[in-house]
């Protein structure tokens, strides 16, 4: 379901996507947060209003809800359960990069069969580690990094070229680029310009030498760039696809098929606007929108969790951090994207919560 096509075989990931999103609900329920739940009914009532595949969009809407889990977690966190997680998250994307490096090194991946076509493979280890797409080993990458720099108190140069190794190895230009932004600005206000500086000059290097990453490769593409070609086709697909009834309400679950080609055959729009206007429209993307208010304006951080940034850097990181996510929706859906969207929702929970933590003390 990651690229928003029913499969008959549903990963691991998005079933505990899907349970936990279910048990969020649940505890909205429980704790009478009825405007929330208010938004979240009526967000499930446009998604259902049309369209198809009736089961699957029961499903999906739990997968999508469970994105919201970050900012309760952090609401009643103790320090304990939060140095696990960072624990667990450094390590995993530390081990993802050494993997997507011996993968390259090495000229091998480990990959089983994954559908019944021999064509249908899955690499657990490959060029982009354990992660099967170059955006979605960015993305955990990058939000990995921002992690990093806001609850470690202190910071390891070595960790943070691992990092930014893993970053020039992307492959993924948008998101790499983009949301390296928010952990440039938090490295800056961490280890002060010297070091910021060296690391500006190190980044700019990998992005030179060579590769997708590069600024040559960018240039050589030009407008004949494939990826901007298809979302350029999309876009006027969509617009012919439109009616009053899909402007308002959209199409339903999985609707953007129904005009999203991606190189001569059926797929995902890879813009996360368009794929949300095309199944909810404009109504249900409001609400969608009124959610992420209501989530962050008041995502006050549990006392016992202690940052390693003061609230005036946090304010400032999470709306360089809001900036990077509106530019990377018109290239991406990976906000909708199973652990890739939990961590940036976790970055986005734990800015919010650091930058109203203050206001709360004592």
């Amino acid at each position: 379901m990651e690229s928003g096509v029913s499969e008959s075989v549903i990963r691991v990931d998005t079933l505990l996507s899907i349970i936990l999103g279910f048990v969020l609900f649940l505890d909205i329920f429980r704790k009478r947060k009825f405007f929330l739940l208010f938004l979240l009914i009526s967000v499930i009532f446009v998604f259902f209003s049309t369209g198809n595949y009736s089961f699957p969009a029961f499903l999906y809407i739990f997968m999508i809800m469970s994105l919201l889990y970050p900012f309760h977690f952090l609401r009643s966190a103790k320090m304990s359960d939060v140095k696990i997680l960072f624990a667990a998250i450094n390590i995993m994307a530390i081990g993802n990069i050494l993997a997507a490096l011996a993968s390259r090194v090495l000229d091998q991946s480990l990959c089983v069969n994954s559908g019944p076509s021999l064509e249908q493979v899955n690499c657990i280890i490959g060029s982009y580690g354990f992660s099967s797409q170059p955006y979605v080993f960015a993305t955990i990458i990058a939000t990995s990094l921002i992690i990093y720099l806001l609850f470690n108190d202190k910071i390891s140069y070595v960790t943070l070229l691992i990092y930014f190794v893993g970053l020039g190895i992307s492959d993924s230009r948008s998101i790499a680029f983009l949301l390296t932004i928010s952990a440039l600005y938090l490295l800056l206000k961490r280890s002060g310009i010297k070091f910021f500086v060296i690391t500006l000059l190190a980044l700019a290097g990998m992005f030179l030498v060579g590769g997708k990453m590069s600024v040559a490769y960018t240039a050589s593409l030009g407008a004949s760039d494939p990826s901007w070609l298809m979302r350029a086709e999309n876009i006027n697909n969509y617009i012919q696809w439109l009616d009053i009834t899909k402007l308002i309400l959209g199409g339903g679950f999985l609707s953007f098929l129904q005009f999203s080609y991606q190189y001569g055959s059926p797929g995902p729009l890879d813009m996360l606007y368009f794929r949300v206007l095309s199944e909810i429209g404009v109504l249900g993307f409001f609400l969608c929108c009124c959610i992420f208010f209501v989530q962050t304006s008041k995502s006050i951080g549990s006392q016992d969790v202690i940052f390693a940034v003061t609230s005036a850097v946090a304010k400032k990181g999470f709306y360089i951090f809001i900036f990077s996510l509106l530019a990377i929706g018109f290239f991406h859906e990976v906000l909708l994207v199973p652990k890739a969207g939990h961590m940036i929702f976790l970055c986005v929970a734990a800015l919010s919560a650091r930058m109203h933590q203050d206001k709360y003390t004592g």
